[in-house]
């Protein structure tokens, strides 16, 4: 259930699946993009506070971290993630602009991803030397429910909200969601879950509850994650709207 380098920058990402879902306006649907999240852990001082600027298309071209500067460069079967430290990671696209590889420059390992007929990703295969970890993901009525890889079964809970474009959540390191759910190249592993996630469980009895502040637009300004071993953290997001 964790995690793969995605989760480091942010952007909202906008893809045409094999069925047309997921469309290039979607992220920017009510004329907002996220400028900046700031972030606090519950348990400790731990803060920071994430930047963003976009292209014409409303995908993210730089996020500034903490005084570290990521950039990304998109072309037509390639989106390449250049990273502060100098990692280069490349992720692969299909004829459908979904991402079917992730791999490094400076290792080789990778990650490899399968779509179901429909355009839901339904399997991940992480190769780390002679290993290959699989991950299989599941599905209820358009969103993603299951998630169970070596670990274990993650089951996954929404509310009726509908799921916001343009929100970005990247502490992946501090919640057990797959590091594509909320990450900035969403939009590129196929169809997305229609609705806001309530909670999460697993089957060690591990849990997380998700609660949201919206703005007058809609937009997501506040969200606060409250884990049962006392963990979890409160993001603060601000939006540039037309």
């Amino acid at each position: 259930m964790k995690k793969s380098i995605l989760l480091l920058p942010l952007l909202v990402l906008l893809i045409t699946s094999c069925k047309k879902n997921n469309k290039p306006t979607d992220a920017i649907k009510n004329n907002c993009l996220l400028a900046e999240s700031s972030y606090k852990l519950k348990l400790n001082a731990g803060s920071g506070l994430t930047q963003y600027t976009y292209d014409q298309q409303g995908r993210v071209t730089t996020v500034k971290y903490n005084g570290t500067l990521d950039q990304y460069v998109y072309s037509n079967d390639q989106i390449l993630l250049k990273k502060n430290s100098g990692l280069i990671v490349t992720y692969k696209l299909d004829a459908a602009g979904r991402i079917i590889r992730e791999s490094y420059s400076d290792h080789p390992d990778k990650i490899d991803f399968i779509y179901n007929a429909e355009g839901y990703l339904i399997q991940s295969a992480e190769t780390l030397g002679n290993y290959t970890f699989v991950t299989k993901y599941a599905y209820t009525n358009g969103n993603l429910s299951t998630v169970e890889d070596r670990r274990g079964i993650l089951n996954i809970f929404y509310n009726n909200d509908a799921a916001a474009n343009n929100f970005i959540d990247d502490h992946g390191d501090e919640n057990e969601l797959p590091a594509h759910y909320n990450g900035p190249l969403k939009y590129y592993f196929g169809k997305t879950s229609k609705n806001l996630i309530s909670k999460i469980a697993d089957n060690h009895g591990y849990t997380e509850e998700y609660i949201y502040q919206k703005d007058t637009r809609g937009n997501i300004a506040a969200l606060q994650v409250n884990a049962s071993n006392g963990k979890g953290y409160v993001l603060q997001l601000k939006y540039n709207c037309d």
